[in-house]
């Protein structure tokens, strides 16, 4: 071993950086800069070594260290040996620190650091090293550090200028379209634009304008003109992207974002996002916890929900794609629709493997059959369409569907037909047609069917003469199960960032909102509201959930099931029932004591129209029903009956309605 080798073997990581660079620049210019300049002349030629070490401080300790070591000695000449140990220990030192180099980076230097890759080797390893963590490509954020740069240089800023092309660059890095390409009348004169994606809110659209504050600027214009921006565009979403430094500036703006429910997104946010491996999910992590909770929601609870909304129901979806046919049965609003869209995708998700292609078809509003084989082909031949599978038109009429089942079966693909809201379908005259198509097809296997339905199609369902009896299986669906339901509030509340101060949060929303998927959404919509104040944490407690049972939004929402309502299809003896029962003292109840109790005041209560409608109770889980005994299925919905009224005076008046309907009858 050389007398260099000896002394320069006790060097620290961090001075054997500096001796890799120190060598390689006297390689390179042919001279040794004077010490008191180095740190100045290393940085000048090399931009990663500004920020391999954490101060100007830091570099004088490892200069004194190797000095004594004699390092400046060596670097002019240097051995082979010693080389290709520094060598390596700088390559190892960058693999350990690549986190905090890059933590030191400023946005507006990444890309003079990325093109400085052909002068410095180093610089291919510390970006190569983080691609291998999965930290971020360097590479990606060139064009936006290099707009970021030339913004901050900009003295003026017009409608064509740097800073406003640094709003759309970042825009578009993130997934954002342009909606317009500016205003008919801009709030005012801050670089502004507004943009929309589906990529940032879950399972929604969001629009937002987005302006850029400079803080190279004047403070107080910068802070003015930010809240007239916001003042003439309070009912848009808004976002502040603030340029460069001023800690004055951004005091206020945080505390103007703040009362203006806006977004303010600074120079580290800008960087985490651009040096992000996953710039849209770091956009979210900067932005979602900023906006109010209600208005990212992703609780729904009215209409169907799909894709990343969709909660549970497995033991359901596997039994739907293992059973020849299904006939789906529920209440309106319990998650047939939702269920039916699930099966669609993950059929069409596989069907270049199985080559099975699901088409959905909404039925509800079709009272005729010509309807219903309209609608029917236009989605056969968009899915079929989207699997490269050619079908033509066929004209609604007697023979549709038997075009229908050749063309079908020409396409040498088997289908699903998930089929929904039939109720109105089984009652045409002419339905005959489609019994006979569906029950061909499913004899030669060339199609599956689920049938999704209410009140009509449980009739039809139990009566031995229809063809559904032998044909179907039966699929009654009820509240999610208590896992799935907590996995739908812990996993939606997660994805806005809105935590629960404790596990039992959970519990007790479950046990306010019951597991019905429509209450326990509209519970979570409701809490959110809460968390809308400026000042209040984005955190739910059990109080919150207490505060929100009690009110006269979620009372509303859990007595809806009984309010006269299309959506639920009650007849005025099931709601008198519903009503009769929570006016007991008793929870549970018999038949006889229903026929003993109102036989006497409505003549005549015949007892198949009693039962019919218990089971049909029973069905859309308004009551549970064990060994003859009946009571509601969950207890929230007779508490909110006794608290919604005179419940004495409601009974009354149900009975009379009840009378007057046999009458008309």
């Amino acid at each position: 071993m050389t007398d260099a080798s000896t002394n320069l073997s006790g060097l620290s990581p961090p001075a054997q950086v500096l001796l890799d660079y120190l060598s390689r620049y006297c390689a390179k210019t042919g001279r040794q800069p004077p010490k008191d300049s180095l740190d100045r002349a290393l940085r000048g030629t090399y931009p990663l070594f500004r920020y391999l070490f954490p101060s100007g401080q830091f570099i004088n300790g490892l200069i004194e260290e190797l000095e004594k070591a004699g390092g400046f000695e060596f670097a002019p000449s240097p051995d082979t040996e010693v080389t290709s140990r520094v060598r390596r220990a700088t390559l190892d030192y960058i693999k350990w620190e690549s986190k905090d180099i890059l933590e030191r980076i400023p946005m507006e230097n990444v890309w003079e650091i990325v093109e400085s890759a052909p002068n410095d080797e180093n610089v291919k390893w510390f970006i190569e090293r983080l691609q291998f963590q999965r930290q971020c490509n360097l590479y990606d954020a060139v064009g936006l550090s290099k707009q970021y740069s030339k913004a901050l240089l900009e003295v003026t800023a017009g409608p064509a200028s740097d800073k406003r092309k640094l709003i759309d660059s970042f825009a578009g890095f993130i997934g954002m379209e342009p909606i317009d390409q500016g205003w008919s009348k801009p709030p005012c004169d801050l670089p502004s634009g507004r943009y929309t994606t589906t990529k940032l809110v879950p399972d929604a659209e969001f629009r937002a304008a987005i302006a850029l504050l400079n803080g190279e600027g004047d403070p107080e214009q910068q802070l003015a003109a930010a809240i007239q921006f916001a003042e003439e565009l309070r009912s848009e979403n808004i976002a502040f992207l603030l340029l460069g430094h001023n800690d004055k500036l951004t005091c206020k703006m945080e505390e103007v974002a703040r009362q203006k429910h806006a977004v303010l997104l600074k120079e580290g946010d800008l960087k985490q996002i651009t040096l992000s491996a996953n710039p849209q999910e770091s956009m979210r992590e900067c932005t979602l916890p900023q906006l109010p909770p209600s208005s990212i929601s992703p609780f729904r609870s009215r209409g169907h929900v799909t894709g990343d909304g969709f909660f549970g129901r497995r033991a359901e979806l596997r039994l739907m794609d293992k059973a020849p046919n299904v006939v789906l049965l529920g209440a309106r609003r319990i998650g047939k629709t939702s269920l039916l869209i699930a099966m669609r995708d993950m059929v069409n998700a596989r069907r270049e493997q199985d080559g099975t292609i699901a088409v959905f078809v909404e039925a509800g509003a079709d009272r005729h059959l010509t309807w219903f084989q309209k609608n029917l082909m236009h989605e056969i031949i968009e899915e079929a369409g989207h699997a490269q599978v050619q079908i033509d038109w066929i004209e609604p009429g007697e023979a549709y569907f038997e075009e229908l089942a050749i063309a079908l079966t020409n396409s040498g693909r088997v289908f699903l037909f998930l089929i929904d809201e039939v109720d109105h379908l089984v009652m045409d005259p002419k339905i005959g047609l489609f019994e006979e198509f569906v029950r061909s097809m499913s004899n030669t296997s060339r199609a599956r069917f689920v049938l999704s339905g209410y009140k009509r199609l449980r009739t039809r369902t139990g009566d031995r003469d229809s063809f559904l009896y032998n044909l179907f299986t039966p699929i009654v669906l009820g509240p999610l199960a208590r896992p799935e339901a907590a996995d739908l509030v812990r996993t939606q509340m997660r994805r806005i960032y809105v935590g629960l101060k404790t596990e039992s949060v959970v519990e007790d929303i479950l046990d306010y909102g019951t597991t019905f998927a429509a209450y326990v959404q509209r519970m979570c919509e409701l809490l959110l509201r809460r968390l809308d104040e400026p000042d209040r944490k984005r955190c739910i407690t059990s109080d919150d959930v207490l505060e929100v049972y009690r009110s006269a939004e979620f009372s509303r929402e859990i007595t809806s099931a009984v309010d006269e309502n299309p959506e639920r299809d009650l007849g005025p003896l099931e709601r008198l029932i519903l009503y009769w029962g929570a006016a007991r003292d008793a929870e549970v109840f018999t038949i006889d004591d229903l026929l003993e109790d109102l036989g006497s005041r409505v003549q005549p209560l015949k007892f198949t129209e009693v039962t019919g409608a218990l089971n049909y109770l029973t069905l859309t889980y308004l009551l549970t029903e064990t060994e003859g005994k009946y009571r509601f299925y969950t207890s929230h919905l007779r508490r909110k009956l006794h608290e919604s009224g005179e419940i004495s005076s409601i009974v009354t008046y149900l009975i009379r309605e009840f009378r007057d309907k046999q009458g008309r009858g």
